[in-house]
């Protein structure tokens, strides 16, 4: 029993370890978080680890985790090594963090994937950050492998069946309940001016909301020239460079960012240019975050973090509940057929080997069937060739059988009966047998 246990501990098995709004504060988020160009470097640290054999690192602004396929031994070192992704550990790190292992990582999996764990429950952006930090793992990093593979594919499946089979396709997302708020804080955006900055999905989705309130200027500011103009062009807005963001705060009525960079963008120096009179709503959706927190004490400036939205996302929430509810019980089938698919995949080695040996038997008797129909007739051939088939595809299953009896192992005899359809034949005679010893 020792060394049945010994075995298991090296049987690796699925892991989620992570730190998420409801458990952390942005200032712990933020740490942890990884720029996109690092995913490979980061994910090459933790697989030199012995027992870690597959791992997809998800970062967003409201959650970063680890999904491992690693020992059951080796929980404690996904741990600590998530804990060190920004450094030191942070003070009170065991307060923050969750762990889920097994089926339940799985299902916490398909409900992140779904939005069912979103800050903005029902959101949709989530679904293409979980489908990005698979492919990064995968290509960039080569950390995927038929765990995570299956796992991640049915997870992502699962959440786009889900927004099509409910309502959850109603516009619910972190830019949405920013552009909410700047709604509520100004009345009518029209003859207002939005300042962006970054030029990835979440500018994206800010700009159309923005569109679709009816805006009336919009500047978009990036790094990437380029990338600033195709997406000031897709919305009918200005492209800026990051230099030209200090002018033209000067003008904007919002300033919302949302960009990967590791250390702030904006601090009280980058609004040195505008009027304290003029009222100047902050939106800051990046994590890390990009403004400076000292921005919120300076005049006329309301500065807005992504867990600031909470208040506003719940205020929203009644009418999406129902919705919530529906999805959230279509998880369950979409795990079962995760799980189904994983335990046939784990029997086809098995089945391969089975029929390998099937055939090899088949064709040697085939052909000295044939030798023995040359030279002694077909019904002599058939006779060989069925007594030799039956007698080599049943001889090792017969001798681990009679072994079991003896050892009186009736799990394995129980099974072979099931595995080969016997149901309630023969057991007369067994029980006969059993009589007469």
């Amino acid at each position: 029993m020792a060394g049945f246990r010994t075995e298991l501990s090296f049987c690796p098995m699925l892991f989620v370890i992570g730190v998420s709004h409801k458990t952390a504060p942005l200032a712990v988020r933020e740490r942890l978080a990884v720029a996109p160009e690092r995913v490979a470097e980061v994910l090459d640290s933790l697989l030199e680890k012995e027992g870690v054999e597959e791992a997809v690192l998800l970062t967003t602004c409201n959650r970063n985790e680890i999904y491992a396929w690693a020992r059951p031994q080796d929980k404690r070192l996904l741990i600590d090594w998530l804990s060190r992704l920004g450094g030191a550990p942070e003070p009170g790190w065991n307060d923050y963090y969750y762990a889920h292992e097994g089926e339940a990582a799985a299902r916490h999996l398909f409900r992140v994937a779904a939005g069912l764990e979103s800050m903005a429950p029902g959101e949709t952006q989530i679904q293409g950050q979980v489908k990005t930090a698979y492919q990064d793992a995968h290509h960039a990093a080569a950390a995927v492998g038929p765990e995570l593979h299956q796992l991640f594919q049915h997870a992502l499946n699962a959440a786009k069946g889900i927004r099509t089979e409910t309502s959850l396709d109603a516009p619910h997302s972190i830019p949405y309940a920013a552009i909410r708020l700047a709604r509520k804080e100004f009345g009518s955006l029209g003859g207002k001016t939005a300042l962006l900055v970054g030029a990835g999905n979440t500018v994206r989705a800010l700009a159309f909301h923005l569109r679709q309130q009816g805006i009336g200027r919009l500047r978009i500011a990036n790094r990437s020239a380029e990338a600033a103009r195709e997406l000031a062009n897709e919305f009918d807005g200005t492209a800026l460079g990051l230099d030209d963001i200090p002018a033209a705060i000067v003008e904007a009525d919002i300033l919302a960012s949302a960009t990967n960079s590791e250390s702030t963008l904006l601090n009280a120096g980058s609004f040195a240019l505008r009027q304290i009179d003029k009222p100047l709503l902050v939106l800051d959706l990046a994590v890390p975050r990009d403004v400076d927190h000292r921005v919120g004490a300076l005049p006329g400036i309301r500065l807005i973090s992504v867990d600031d939205l909470a208040e506003v996302i719940a205020g929203s929430r009644e009418m999406h509940d129902s919705a919530l509810s529906q999805a959230s019980r279509a998880i369950e089938p979409a795990l079962a057929a995760w799980r189904k698919e994983r335990r046939i995949r784990t029997a086809v080695p098995t089945i391969c080997a089975l029929r390998a040996e099937a055939t090899q038997a088949r064709r040697e008797t085939l052909t000295a069937a044939r030798q023995i129909a040359a030279t002694r007739g077909i019904e002599t051939a058939l006779e060989y060739l069925a007594s030799t088939l039956t007698n080599r595809l049943i001889h090792a299953p017969t001798v681990r059988l009679r072994e079991a009896a003896v050892q009186k192992d009736e799990a394995l005899i129980a099974a072979a009966r099931d595995l080969f359809d016997l149901g309630e034949k023969d057991k007369q005679g067994q029980h006969s047998d059993d009589a007469a010893a």
